[in-house]
């Protein structure tokens, strides 16, 4: 061993400096110096690496993992360069990559209207990380690198709820488990992405819907906790409700049920967990579907398909709202509700009859009222012609 501050040499275990060093003595022939610094800033001292005998079975194999180390074969990770890996491998952890690595592919062509509703995801998705780099990591993770729409929604779902004892990676396997084992709500979910689109005014893509609504992450957080309660796993269930509360301002017992294509406008919604609600109904902000508190059992109101209950209405007990029905922002409903209906008022009374499909016929969304030469015309008179509502229950 020599020093290679003071170029002499040492006895074995010390360095110039007089500190003890670690050195073994030497069993066979050297080849090699290796420098080791003295951690306590002291000088530098070169030890030998002991070499492996000639025609041994040892320097063989020495030989032979040389070879390989300075000649790796083609396309091996010792010749890929760090530009060479993808960016998403080395950014997002595992559970965030796509199932094969690499840029990820656009699906096949949509044949069905869900496949549309995925398709039309990523092609926004990939439109607005163009568009803003600042998300394009975002945009990646959350939608880009999965391969399915139901890989999507768990990990978007898993990061919104996730807290300090739910851990997202905890949710997330949760999650893609339910979706997996549920067609139905898969199926589901993607009319609910189309009905946000379609009659959220503030919603202005497919992928948005997905990524930012907090009633669309509400109604599918229940339907997820929907199939745990029907399967026994009522705990989890209740959690999952409770964390919906809290984070979106939405509260819906997981007993409830849903059909397929709902919209949720907004928090302050209470759904109790005897309360049914219809195919393409719309439930606007500050909606609560409870009990009178004078009934037990089956105690909540069973909304049909296609119904609009407006911002701020309370409907209680368990009474039916037709099919196509109507009820005014602000109002109190108390009585059954026929179809084709619009119910007003505090207690709500019938004062009109409905045309059409309500709640798919939000303002924003007709197309004939948003067109300039709608505009001095009288929007509400507009919309009440074609519903056949009384222009002031116009919402």
């Amino acid at each position: 061993m020599r020093c290679r501050t003071a170029g002499k040499a040492l006895p074995r275990g010390r360095c110039c400096t007089g500190r003890v060093r670690a050195a073994g003595r030497p069993s066979a022939p050297y080849e090699a110096s290796q420098s080791l610094a003295d951690p306590a800033g002291g000088c530098s001292i070169d030890v030998a690496q002991p070499a492996a005998r000639p025609g041994s079975a040892k320097g063989a194999a020495a030989a032979a993992a040389a070879a390989a180390a300075a000649h790796p074969p083609a396309g091996s990770w010792q010749q890929q360069r760090p530009d060479d890996i993808p960016w998403t491998q080395l950014t997002f952890p595992f559970y965030s990559q796509p199932a094969e690595p690499g840029p990820s592919r656009p699906p096949p062509r949509a044949t069905t209207p869900a496949a549309s509703v995925w398709d039309a995801i990523r092609t926004e998705a990939a439109a607005d990380a163009a568009q803003e780099p600042l998300l394009s990591s975002f945009l990646y993770a959350s939608v880009l690198a999965h391969g399915s729409f139901q890989a999507a929604l768990a990990f978007v779902l898993a990061n919104r709820l996730a807290s300090a004892v739910m851990l997202p990676v905890q949710l997330l396997e949760a999650f893609q488990e339910v979706l997996a084992t549920e067609p139905g709500l898969v199926d589901a979910a993607l009319a609910d992405v189309a009905a946000c689109f379609e009659r959220d005014p503030s919603c202005a893509s497919h992928s948005q819907a997905l990524l930012y609504a907090k009633g669309f992450h509400a109604l599918q957080t229940h339907r997820i906790a929907h199939a745990l309660w029907a399967r026994g796993r009522s705990v989890l269930a209740l959690a999952l409700q409770s964390r919906a509360s809290e984070v979106l301002a939405v509260d819906i017992h997981p007993a409830a049920r849903f059909g397929a294509g709902v919209f949720l406008g907004g928090g302050g919604i209470v759904v109790g967990a005897t309360a049914v609600v219809g195919d393409g109904a719309s439930l606007l902000q500050n909606v609560t579907l409870g009990g009178t508190g004078k009934e037990s059992g089956d105690r909540h109101p069973k909304v049909g398909a296609r119904v609009l209950v407006g911002a701020n209405s309370s409907v209680l007990g368990n009474i039916p709202i037709g099919e196509g029905a109507q009820v005014a922002a602000g109002s109190v409903v108390l009585k059954p509700v026929p179809p084709h209906t619009l119910v007003a008022g505090s207690p709500a009374k019938a004062v009109g009859q409905i045309q059409g499909n309500p709640a798919a016929m939000l303002p924003h969304n007709d197309a004939r009222l948003a067109a300039p030469e709608a505009q001095g015309s009288g929007g509400p008179a507009a919309r009440a012609a074609a519903t056949g509502a009384p222009p002031e229950y116009i919402i």
